[in-house]
């Protein structure tokens, strides 16, 4: 059967009419695919808050995109756009230069409608837009039709005045170099700190490098060549001369800026001034100088007071031996054999003398010790021999309670000797006045568990008074109308050098007792 028998319709009506069916089906499907990418561009506008608009300029009838009504504050499609409705909803005070850059446009078609400004909308709000617009010319150069788009950017304005607010008013001098080497952003504090206007920085990108001082720059251009090829925070010190001529110390940080995908976008950096903390460390650095010279100063008054304290007792020996020596030559006959041993004693004072001078010596001004293993019972042995004339004078029992095999310690055996001999006399001049009983001094040795070796001198005088313990180790304090006030300084110094600790406790039966402690030699026994 032929297509249109059924029908009563002639062939060729009947396949004219299945061409219009096919055509209206597609014109069918072409509209819905229209509104479909409507309706994305609509809502592609919507979240970019950008709307699109045209404007027939001859009949002043213009066509508003749904978002740009929502901008303008208005229902979409509510009413039909003209250009005195936009002109309305501008800014007062910026619409004289909407109305001139409209004017230029509508003018000429070489120059394109591109300004931002603040609109009003209907319920007194505020909002910043960027507009942007071509304009067809017809026949006789007039304009006849204006396309554009308005972009809402007031939250990135106010993004960008927050940024702006922190990076212009920072301190420090902040800066963003794009990957031409150009400069993006240079805050205000370039112009405190350098002397020049963010201006000069963006007109010529060098004159950075141009400030930093000759003998800095290649240490400038290690770093910025670092700071480009490689990740992270990178620092530099150098010092730049401002517009002024003075000199300062900058302290920068940089860090490449680079986009999601990787590309390199240029360098965020931050200057710090440091110049007056560089001064303060040099004037710190000067002040240390001055201090370490008024203690060397000082250092050599100790030293007069700690010889004239520390050699009494070899002079007195050397002037006694001295003296009974001439007495035992005036007599008659001679007796040569003592003449000789005291001169034997004079020169064995004489060299405690020269060892006592280059002791103190060393221990005051930072001269070198001569550490060696020393056995502490025989410094203690000697001590008491030096000593035993002074304590029968005084009528002073010395007893020694010396530990057996006791671990060397190791140190400078003269040194040694001066602090027990410092604690012996002392104690021998605490019981000098009468009414104690019984009159004896104790020097022990001891072990402890922790490897040290105590040694203590004890004694049954009047014990030290509350008051002055606390400065009874200071230089120049004496409790002694004759004393200098040097010896207990010097022990505890020598005692410190040798890496140990000196201090005293009041006996509870009378008397004090000295401690001093000192680290044993590893492995070695008297």
């Amino acid at each position: 059967m032929k297509p249109g028998s059924k029908t009563g319709i002639p062939d060729g009506l009947f396949a004219e009419l299945e061409a219009l069916r096919r055509k209206l089906a597609e014109a069918e499907e072409t509209a819905r695919r229209l509104r479909q990418v409507e309706g994305a561009l609509q809502e592609a506008q919507r979240l970019a808050h950008l709307g699109s608009w045209d404007w027939d300029v001859p009949t002043d009838v213009a066509t508003w995109s749904d978002e740009v009504y929502r901008i303008f504050g208005f229902t979409p499609q509510e009413f039909g756009a003209t250009y005195g409705v936009f002109l309305a909803s501008v800014h007062p005070e910026d619409r004289p230069a909407v109305m001139a850059a409209m004017a230029a446009s509508l003018a000429d078609p070489e120059v394109p409608y591109d300004i931002e400004h603040r609109i009003v909308r209907p319920d007194g709000s505020e909002r910043i837009v960027h507009g942007r617009g071509k304009v067809t010319f017809g026949d006789g150069g007039k304009p006849v039709r204006m396309i554009g788009t308005v972009h809402d950017v007031t939250e990135l304005k106010s993004a960008e005045f927050r940024y702006r607010t922190v990076a212009d008013f920072t301190y420090d001098w902040e800066y963003w170099r794009g990957a031409d080497g150009r400069f993006l952003y240079v805050s205000p504090s370039c112009e405190r700190i350098s002397g020049y206007k963010p201006e000069a920085f963006v007109d010529d990108p060098e004159l950075i490098r141009e400030l930093v001082l000759p003998e800095d720059r290649d240490l400038w251009d290690e770093h910025r060549e670092e700071g480009e090829m490689t990740p992270g925070i990178h620092e530099a010190r150098f010092r730049l001369r401002t517009r002024r001529g003075e000199v300062r110390w900058i302290e920068h940080m940089c860090q490449p800026v680079t986009s999601p995908g990787g590309e390199f976008l240029g360098i965020r950096a931050s200057n710090r001034d440091v110049t007056e903390r560089e001064r303060s460390v040099t004037e710190a650095a000067r002040l240390r100088q001055q201090l370490l010279h008024a203690t060397r100063v000082a250092a050599m008054g100790e030293l007069t007071a700690s010889l004239a304290h520390e050699l009494t007792q070899p002079l007195t020996a050397i002037l006694s031996n001295a003296q009974a020596a001439l007495r035992l030559l005036a007599a008659n006959p001679p007796d040569l054999e003592e003449v000789r041993a005291s001169l034997a004693d004079i020169v064995d004072d004489d060299k405690r003398a020269a060892d006592v001078i280059k002791g103190v010596r060393a221990l005051l001004v930072g001269g070198d010790s001569d550490y060696s293993p020393v056995d502490a019972n025989d410094v203690i042995r000697q001590v008491a021999a030096l000593t035993r004339n002074e304590a029968l004078a005084a009528s002073v029992d010395v007893r020694l309670e010396l530990a057996h095999r006791l671990k060397l310690v190791r140190g400078d055996r003269v040194q040694l000797q001066q602090v027990v001999l410092n604690l012996m006399l002392n104690a021998l001049e605490a019981m000098g006045e009468q009414g104690y009983e019984p009159r004896e001094i104790a020097i022990g040795t001891a072990e402890r568990p922790e490897g040290e070796i105590v040694v203590t001198v004890r004694d049954s005088g009047p014990g030290i008074a509350a008051a002055p313990a606390d400065r009874l180790f200071e230089s120049f304090f004496t409790t002694k109308r004759e004393g200098l006030g040097m010896g207990l300084a010097v022990s505890r110094a020598i005692v410190e050098r040798h890496g140990g600790r000196i201090w005293f406790e009041n006996n509870a039966e009378g008397g004090a007792t000295f401690f001093v402690t000192l680290p044993a030699a590893e492995g070695e026994a008297s």
